[in-house]
């Protein structure tokens, strides 16, 4: 999970490692136990407190619980508002405010969509991973001070003609859909090509589509 569990001096001798539980908890440790502060994914212990802080919450590695509600509240698919994840299996949280996806899985599903947007618009400027801004070139967050990331934004003749969300043909994507109505209500309607300079398009009249990606057929669903 990306957690720290040794460190090595320039000799390559080891100067210090640690074993966690399977809650958080130091179970042995070899060396200064502040070093190397960081716990499991995205946590950092304060050592006054002995608490994890996640950025937007803090977690108890005695309970094996945060202490704080996630900010979310259950838009991220959890029945306990002090859980980290739904599924720690296949989704992280690095942030302590939203579920990441298994990464890999991920990765393929929008190198698929990404060849079958190039065969279905040839001509056109593929832009990935656009956050949703103002007319001034501002990101606009949600109610929760989250920001929205579109997968792709297909741009043909200077102007937008598609933006689409890549994702499993099972995977429940209402959370963030809320989220996207929230944030082009609040004033989101453009995106922002890459570079400071990066030309701004107006989105807000398309609709975000998805894409559904069979992994084990490779075939794509727009709808």
């Amino acid at each position: 999970m990306g957690t720290p569990i040794q460190a090595l001096d320039s000799k390559g001798e080891v100067v210090w490692d640690c074993i966690l539980d399977i809650y958080g908890e130091v179970f042995r440790l070899r060396g200064k136990r502040d070093f190397i502060p960081f716990r499991f994914q995205g946590q950092y212990e304060d050592q006054e407190t002995g608490l994890y802080y996640n950025r937007f919450r803090y977690y108890s590695p005695h309970a094996g619980n945060y202490i704080s509600q996630d900010p979310i509240g259950l838009t991220g698919g959890n029945p306990t508002l002090y859980g980290y994840v739904r599924d720690s299996n296949i989704q992280i949280d690095s942030f302590g405010l939203d579920a990441i996806p298994n990464k890999v899985a991920g990765n393929a599903r929008e190198a698929i969509a990404l060849e079958h947007l190039k065969k279905q618009h040839p001509n056109a400027t593929i832009l990935r991973e656009r956050y949703i801004r103002d007319a001034s070139g501002k990101s606009v967050r949600d109610a929760f001070e989250s920001r929205r990331r579109l997968d792709f934004v297909v741009i043909e003749d200077g102007k937008v003609k598609g933006v689409y969300e890549v994702t499993s043909p099972t995977a429940d994507k209402t959370a963030q859909m809320l989220k996207e109505t929230d944030i082009r209500g609040n004033g989101g309607t453009h995106v922002k090509a890459p570079g400071r300079k990066g030309a701004l398009y107006d989105i807000s009249d398309i609709e975000t589509q998805r894409l559904d990606v069979d992994l084990e057929t490779k075939k794509v669903k727009c709808h």
